[in-house]
């Protein structure tokens, strides 16, 4: 835990300025002096309001970043925020946390300490896991309090004026009981797998050659453990000792025939050694569970491990250790399980007005570069137009916005000041016919040559648009140069110059108060009808819609699409305790998230109120009076699934205090007893695994669902059947789900020669549904090689034919993908369709450092991970209908597997490596005391 904390943004900086006149009449100086300061005056009177009201806002991007002082390492994690209107009302909560987090020297205490005043404070705001946040609207001035609760840090943001890039640095300082079980796995390494209860659970892996294993040797483990932070090592884990059947014979003789007692390495010991009856391998796969000193930190176990005999060591070696984690749990999918809160009639309400949001081209017609309009009638017609429409709304008219609008073929000074000239005159047109309430505010956009770019884009013309913007980036910002270059193009005349006269052309925009109120058909029919409208904000629904919409809708990605939506809504809505249907709409919105592989505790925050005093719950299904509304808080239904949220992000002892609470309540919700078995997998998981409750919770959750089944055979590689059926497990997964494609990286990354340099080409006739790709001068001559001449002669007639067709396209070079590992393409699709996965990638325990180090996931390969992903869709594909039609046996899966990446020919090193009935295990669990 950091002890030290940075004083930044705690230290009040006062600025003094000093004005000198000069003069040679001091009278006269005085004079003027209380002249200038009663014009100030009079100014301030005059100006000071109209000054506040153009303060423009800004965007603020954040970002905290962790320094270790130790080593200079930095770091990113996620961090809790609130926004305060002034400086001096966040200094007052900067300084009250620090007074808190220094009050005790005991983490645990401080930190206990440290949610309570954020609950108090309401600081609930969190960033993303990589210590992002964007906040909107800002104005200098205001301050955003940023806190590390873990680390017991705070800090404080004052947004300034031109400025949106903000970073937040936080300085730290980051420096037992064993229990061992064995069975064999070959890989020699050390994995952790995550457990969020004080432990860490090294998992060491050791295979050697069997000539080495005698009868008469025996095998030493050393394992000791470093805190992740400091590299510091922090304590020696008991030795783990295996011997030959002879010399533990004899060492129980040469110890008077009481080993336990007189050995020195006795308590570590845990069989004698029996050789394998197959394979040239002896394997060893043993987990020691470490208890952590302190529990906010990270701690790796390297190992060490010697074999000797009666007289000498003659043979040691050593793996350092690893502070990636493994995370088996963290995709489970408690849906199949656990059912949706009911949608009742306590969360119905009457649909209500909503406000209606209309943008239009108001095509006035100017004197070109004058704001004076042209003599004809087509600018009356405009007008009468306009002022019909806005006065047809009478009351339920909101303020309309006239703005200007200048294209970027002219001076910046120059064009904003006609775009504010003419945007003027038309108010002035049209505010006579309106009441004074009525009147347009206005407002100009100056369009820019990127936003044309934009608009060659918007028309397929991405040639064109990329030449463009070529351009722009050749003349910086002489833009005198630029648009004499651009009007030299061959297609300005043709394609840019109608952009820039729509973009000249001013626009209005307003709103009005939607007097009818929809009926639940007529909301099904208008969302389906306007779903754009809505989706991007110019529509609104009210609450009442939106449980009209929930009542009368089944289609479940429908229901997912109108829940962001509602959620959308809700949030900017002044008071969420008086919207009837929020508990239910922020509800679905916490499952929907943990469906994606996000999970947030945050989304339910405003609806549970955990602790009476520091040691009592409060009561569930707890009607409260906020803000002026009697609102029910702590539903048992949302605290179901707040402990599935803290489950799916590893904070298992959360989860379980969640699942006590809800226990104390009258009603037992429907699925608690689930929930309680997908904890039970978690708890005795690599402690007592033959224990009735694991074997009852593993059953029940591996046959759950075909996704769980997969997430768990893919996580914990000793549950599988085989490669290949958890392969197919995760074949039949939709491709919609980034879990999906997740998963398969952690599976073919296990296959690293078959899946990581074999060609393009061994896939060129599968590329039925993509149509004809062109292959690089590498795949080509592969192709050679691999198929012959007949086939690379069929390959270039096709490639004439193709080049013949698209000879008027951009030509672009083949994507080379040679040497770029295949699973690598797997995670790059699960990142694009959900990007936080790649915050869960780069701390995979599943992926070694070395394979991290020799293959690198970058940004220069994102085209070859398309390219590879393309075609291995093509693949997974076509064995997802194999299994969907129950074409499964022998004879149809050699033939798929003939095409896959494997190429057929290459074994891999799963393939020969022994079964588990052909080496020993060691199933006996054991615990002893750790040494320091």
């Amino acid at each position: 835990m950091a002890s030290d904390k940075t004083a930044a943004g705690n230290t009040k900086r006062e600025h003094s300025f000093k004005y000198k006149i000069y003069t040679t009449d001091i009278i006269d100086m005085k004079a003027r002096y209380n002249v200038i300061c009663i014009l100030m005056m009079l100014f301030s009177l005059c100006f000071g309001v109209n000054e506040t009201r153009a303060q423009e806002t800004v965007d603020a991007n954040i970002r905290a970043k962790f320094i270790n002082e130790y080593n200079n390492k930095e770091s990113y994690k996620s961090v809790l925020y609130r926004i305060y209107a002034t400086e001096d009302a966040a200094n007052d909560v900067v300084a009250a946390i620090k007074r808190v987090s220094n009050k005790s020297s005991d983490d645990f205490a401080a930190i206990t300490s440290m949610q309570k005043i954020l609950k108090e404070k309401k600081i609930v705001s969190r960033s993303k896991s990589n210590g992002r946040f964007t906040r909107r609207g800002l104005t200098p001035g205001m301050a955003i309090v940023v806190v590390a609760e873990e680390d017991l840090l705070v800090e404080k943001v004052v947004i300034k004026a031109g400025q949106t890039d903000y970073e937040v640095v936080f300085k730290i300082k980051e420096l037992t009981n064993v229990i061992a079980k064995g069975t064999k796995k070959p890989i020699p390494r050390t994995t952790i797998v995550e457990t969020d209860n004080g432990m860490e659970q090294f998992k060491i892996h050791i295979h050697k050659d069997k000539k080495l294993i005698k009868d008469a040797s025996r095998l030493v483990i050393q394992t000791y453990a470093v805190d992740c932070a400091t590299e510091d090592t922090v304590s020696y884990c008991e030795p783990i000792v295996y011997e030959g059947g002879n010399y533990h014979a004899l060492q129980d003789k040469r110890m008077d025939f009481d080993f336990f007692k007189n050995d020195k390495l006795a308590y570590g010991f845990r069989s004698t050694i029996e050789q394998p009856a197959v394979g040239d391998y002896f394997f060893v796969d043993t987990t020691i569970i470490y208890s952590k000193p302190d529990i906010h930190k990270s701690y790796k176990g390297p190992c060490t491990y010697a074999i000797e005999d009666y007289h000498r060591v003659y043979h040691k070696d050593a793996f350092g250790g690893s502070c990636l984690r493994i995370r088996p749990f963290k995709f489970l999918d408690f849906s199949v399980a656990i059912p949706e809160m009911p949608l009742t009639e306590e969360f119905q309400e009457v649909a209500d007005q909503v406000t209606e949001n209309v943008k239009k081209d108001l095509r006035l017609r100017f004197v070109t570069g004058k704001d004076i309009l042209t003599e004809d009638s087509i600018n009356d017609i405009e007008r009468d137009k306009l002022v019909q429409e806005l006065r047809s709304y009478g009351d339920d008219l909101l303020t309309p916005t006239i703005i200007g609008a200048a294209s970027p073929d002219g001076g910046d000074r120059i064009n904003s000041e006609l775009a504010q000239k003419r945007a003027q005159k038309a108010r002035s047109l049209i505010a006579p016919f309106l009441s004074r309430r009525a009147t347009p505010h206005i407002t100009t956009k100056i369009y820019t040559w990127d936003e044309v770019a934009d608009e060659l884009e918007k028309k397929r013309l991405t040639a064109q648009a990329q030449v463009l913007r070529d351009l722009i980036a050749a003349n910086g910002s002489n833009k005198t140069a630029l648009y004499s270059a651009v009007k030299q193009l061959d297609f300005y005349e043709t394609e840019i110059t109608n952009i820039l006269e729509n973009m000249r052309v001013m626009k209005c925009e307003y709103s009005y108060i939607k007097e009818h109120v929809m009926d639940a058909d007529e909301a099904v029919e208008v969302y389906y009808r306007d779903k754009k409208a809505f989706l991007s904000g110019d529509k609104k629904f009210s609450s009442g819609d939106y449980y009209n919409l929930y009542a009368t809708i089944e289609d479940s990605l429908e229901l997912d699409t109108i829940t962001v939506m509602a959620y959308k809504y809700l949030q900017t809505r002044p008071d969420i305790y008086g919207e009837k249907i929020a508990p239910y709409v922020y509800n679905r919105m916490a499952r929907m998230m943990m469906r994606v592989g996000t999970p947030d505790t945050t989304i339910l925050a405003p609806f549970i109120d955990q602790f009476e005093t520091d040691t009592t719950y409060n009561k569930v299904d707890w009607a409260v009076n906020r803000d002026g509304s009697i609102i029910k808080m702590n539903r048992s239904d949302l605290l179901v699934t707040q402990a599935m949220s803290f489950y799916n992000l590893q904070k298992f002892k959360r989860a379980m205090e969640f699942v006590a609470w809800i226990k104390t309540g009258k009603n037992v919700p429907a699925g608690l007893d689930k929930l309680e078995k997908f904890i039970n997998l978690k708890n005795y998981f690599g402690i007592d695994e033959n224990r009735p409750e694991f074997k009852q919770a593993r059953e029940f959750v591996e046959n759950s669902s075909y996704e769980n089944k997969a997430i768990l055979h893919t996580e914990i590689p000793e549950w599988r059947n085989s490669f290949e059926d958890t392969d197919d497990l995760i074949n039949r997964l939709d491709n919609s789900n980034p879990k999906k494609w997740y998963l398969k990286g952690i599976l073919w990354a296990e296959k690293p020669t078959a899946a990581g340099t074999d060609e393009l080409s061994s896939y060129y006739s599968e590329e039925e549904s993509d149509g004809f790709h062109l292959l690089s001068s590498e795949e080509e001559q592969a192709l050679i090689m691999k198929k012959g001449m007949s086939a690379f002669e069929e390959y270039e007639k096709k490639k004439n034919i193709y080049l013949e067709e698209h000879k008027d396209d951009v030509q672009q070079e083949p994507v080379n993908t040679q040497g770029v590992k295949h699973y690598l393409a797997y995670f790059h699709q699960s990142f694009k369709l959900q990007p936080s996965f790649k915050g869960l990638y780069y701390n995979e325990g599943h992926i070694t450092e070395e394979m991290r180090k020799n293959s690198k996931y970058l940004k220069k390969d994102f085209a070859a991970y398309d390219e590879i992903f393309k075609l291995l869709q093509i693949r997974d594909d076509r064995r997802k209908d194999e299994l969907e039609s129950g074409q499964t046996d022998g004879e149809e899966k050699k033939a798929s597997d003939e095409a896959t990446v494997d190429g057929g020919n290459e074994k891999t090193d799963a393939e020969t490596a022994p079964s588990d009935k052909e080496n020993t295990s060691t199933d006996e669990t054991t615990t002893v005391d750790n040494k320091e």
